[in-house]
Parts: C-alpha cells; structure tokens; sequence
C-alpha cells in the first residue's frame, strides 16, 4: 500500500475518533456496528470476490451510498474499527477502486459531520496510527479475533471486571436480596465503570452461557413476577388459577368483606390490595398495548403520554419506559417462554429445526425451531454466535439446551446434523 493511502486512512481514523458529541456514543454491548467480527461469508466471496463481498457488508451496515453522505449512528471504537476493515483489504487488493472509494466517501461523511455540528475539523494526524497486527495477521493468514468452540466457560474470569467482596444482607427489614442471583452472578464492577448496574434476571434467562438449569429458575422467578393472566397456549389445559396473586388475593378480600362486618383493618388490606390489582391491571393491559402495536417503550417518558393516561384516569401512575422494557415486558416474555415449554413437555412426536445467518450489526445468529405433531411451530432459541465456531459441536449444544428444556432428555451424542 503507497504511503498516500495510508495517509488517507490516517485521517479517516483520525476523523472518527473525534467525531462531535451530536452523534449518540455507543451502549457496552449494544452497538450498530461491530467491525471486530465482520467477515465475508464463503457464498458471498464466491459470487461476488473478496472484494466484492466486504463491500456487500459495508452496504449493509451504512446503507447505499446513492441517497447522500452517510449518516453515522453513532461513535466510537466500534465505529472507527471500519478503518482496520477497510485497511486490512486494502492491503490484500491495493489497487481496489471500491474499497478506495468507500476512504474517500467516510472520509466526506464524517467533515460533514463536523460541518453540520458548527465544529471545526480536528487537526490531521502527524504519523500513521494504523494497528500494525493487521500487516501481520494478514501475512500470517490468522484472523484478528480468536472464536470460541463453545458457550460452557471454563472459568468466570473477565479482565474488564473486577471482583468485590459481596456485602452482606444485615437488613432487619425490607425486601431480601434474591439467592438465586448469588448462584448467575458475580459481585463485580467494570474497571472504568464502577457504578454500573445490570438487569441480572432478565439478562440471566437469555444469556446461552449461563448453565441451563439456572436459566429455567430465572424464568420461572421473572413469569410468577408477571402482572395478568397466566400465558395459555391455544388447545392445551388451561389452568383454574389465573389470576396474579395480588389480584386473587383482592378477589378473596373482596367476598370474605363483603360477607362480614368490615372491620378499619381488613377494609386498609382490601383497599391496598385493591389499588394493587388496579395498578397491576392496568400495568398489564399498557405492556400489551406497547406491545402488540410496536410502540417504543421510551414514548411512556414523553410528556404527551402522561398527560392523556392522567387525563384518562387520575389515580392511575403509568410505569416508565426502564420498566416497562426491563421488568414488564421481561417478565411477560419470561411467562410465555415457560408457557411454551410446559406445553411442548405434553407433546410427542416433535421436530427440532435450526437455521443460521447474519443481521446488519453485523451478528451471527442461530434460530431453534421446534415443531409438534399438528404442525404448530414454536421458536425456542435466537442464539449471538458471533463469536464462536459454527462447527457441528457448537450447533449440538445449541441443540441440547433447547430439547433438556422441553423433554428432560439429553441428545445422543453422535447424532447426525443435517
């Protein structure tokens, strides 16, 4: 590569490392872009050359270059990773007009962005900054990023975090801190981070890491926490209880009040449990609401949204988006995937199916489909395999998680995958 190239990818990093503050930084682990894993697949490679298909992923993370400037997200390491990308091909193909194009038109994007932001354009960069592993990854044909071969750890240790001494609970009252959470987490903090805080549930019944048995008990506590009805899967048993027990509880109150002299005790425990069930109700009917229309859950923070809900009923106090999104929507997904596999343990006769493919991120993803008899199909796992092998063992793990779940039975272990 001639040093006038390099130069200009210089400036490209140089850009995007000092993008302004209008462009939104990057959540940990929630990023649009992610250039640490972004490979060609071998179909696309055959169809279109090497080249060809790291320009099909680059379309499909910013989008067509025929509409205008690109449009940046955010900003960030993960964005600036795109100059590796670019970097790391452009060593292999120096005379590509596509990926030279794609220097000059990022290069573009991000002046305008410090055009549009009234801020003047950083100074250039004095010497080349470009990671020079790439050089040596590419000459020795290994690839920047080690997969792993599978999702059971050997060892919980993470160089980001450190491990405090967990407190102990000397709390005479007051809601007690759940055992379960001492068995999927680790008292830790991020080293740049100490204050941060995560939803250990609600990430504890989705992350494929964790152990299965400990998934299923973080279901189960986060579905009896639902609001409304128990989850009915059409044509099964359907059970006498299904009510929460907060509102059975205020059903119970009602008819032992009703039937009796009320006493100021009992008539404070049926009006609390009363406002409990209106709130749980109403808590209830609002999830489904966001729900089942496609409504961000950040529209329950507008201004707009509490006035109409206040309008509409002045003793009801709708819940804010963080826990609309974390708790009540979590947990009603909690209730259905338990739903589902309570269901599915009745059936006979089922079909385990997968699939494999990549989003715009771009993320590697397996789908687990399993279908009963009658031909009723249920997805059971969405599974980020971005950083693991795609071999045969990965996929028969994959699997294993999905049918212990609903038969209680392990796969033989030379099963043929098709």
């Amino acid at each position: 590569m001639d040093a006038k190239l390099t130069r200009k990818l210089d400036i490209l990093k140089h850009y995007l490392s000092h993008l302004p503050d209008t462009s939104p930084l990057s959540e940990p682990g929630q990023s649009t872009y992610n250039f640490e894993s972004l490979e060609a697949s071998p179909e696309d490679i055959e169809d279109y050359g090497e080249t060809g298909a790291i320009n099909r992923q680059l379309e499909i993370i910013f989008g067509s270059r025929h509409n205008g400037p690109i449009v940046f997200v955010e900003c960030g390491p993960r964005l600036v990773g795109v100059v590796k990308v670019l970097h790391t091909y452009l060593l292999k193909d120096p005379g590509s007009a596509i990926l030279q194009k794609w220097v000059e038109d990022l290069t573009t994007s991000a002046t305008l962005h410090f055009v549009c932001s009234g801020i003047p354009l950083p100074d250039s960069p004095v010497q080349a900054t470009v990671t020079s592993t790439i050089s040596t990854n590419v000459a020795t044909g290994k690839k920047a990023m080690q997969k792993l071969d599978s999702k059971k750890m050997s060892s919980s240790h993470d160089p980001d975090y450190v491990d405090i001494p967990e407190p102990e609970d000397n709390r005479k009252g007051g809601a007690k801190t759940l055992p379960l959470l001492r068995e999927i987490a680790i008292y830790c903090h991020p080293k740049d981070n100490p204050g941060t805080k995560r939803r250990i549930l609600d990430h504890g019944s989705k992350c494929t890491y964790l152990d299965h048995k400990l998934r299923d008990a973080a279901i189960e506590v986060m579905a009896d926490k639902a609001p409304g009805p128990k989850a009915i899967i059409p044509g099964a048993e359907v059970s006498s209880t299904l009510l929460s027990p907060a509102i059975a509880m205020a059903s119970a109150s009602s008819s032992t009040v009703i039937g009796s002299v009320a006493t100021e005790k009992m008539m404070m425990k049926f009006v609390s449990e009363g406002k409990k069930a209106s709130k749980e109700r109403g808590d209830y009917a609002l999830m489904k609401f966001f729900v089942c229309c496609g409504i961000p859950p950040s529209i329950a923070d507008t201004v707009e949204f509490k006035d109409m809900v206040s309008t509409l009923s002045s003793t009801y106090s709708p819940p804010s988006a963080t826990t609309l999104e974390d708790k009540l929507i979590a947990n009603e997904g909690a209730k259905i995937t338990l739903a589902v596999a309570t269901y599915l343990k009745t059936c006979h006769n089922l079909t385990i199916t997968f699939d494999g493919g990549k989003i715009c991120r771009p993320k590697s993803l397996y789908t687990i489909h399993v279908t009963t008899a009658g031909r009723r199909s249920f997805c059971m796992e969405l599974d980020d395999a971005s950083l693991l092998s795609h071999t045969a063992d990965y996929i028969l793990e994959a699997l294993e998680q999905v049918n212990v779940n609903i038969t209680n039975m392990e796969l033989d272990i030379d099963t043929t995958i098709y």
